[in-house]
């Protein structure tokens, strides 16, 4: 096999890659980011009319989802590097990090 189709391989497996992921950002957070938006104008819109116990709840809620969110997104990068780096199954530091 000669240099040239190795590389032209390499970059198809690269350019899938970048595929797959994208695909999955605009699946998962950017619909995420949507529906959290909404909420937000939800949340807005309760207290603007007064009612600021719908409020609270809504921006509770909204802070809650936040957080799922976002230890989601950390689960699936960290595993990512993990396999990238072929060190999945160690744990190193980054692993033990928390997202708050």
């Amino acid at each position: 096999m000669s240099d040239d189709h190795l590389v032209a391989e390499r970059l198809l497996a690269e350019r899938a890659e970048r595929r797959r992921i994208a695909e999955q950002l605009h699946d998962g957070p950017v619909q995420h980011v949507a529906a959290l938006s909404q909420m937000l104008d939800a949340a807005v819109a309760a207290l603007e009319e007064g009612d600021v116990e719908t409020g609270q709840r809504v921006a509770q809620v909204l802070a809650g989802r936040m957080q799922v969110g976002l230890r989601r997104r950390d689960r699936f990068v960290t595993q990512k590097l993990l396999r990238e780096h072929e060190i999945a199954g160690r744990e190193p530091e980054v692993v033990r990090c928390r997202v708050p």
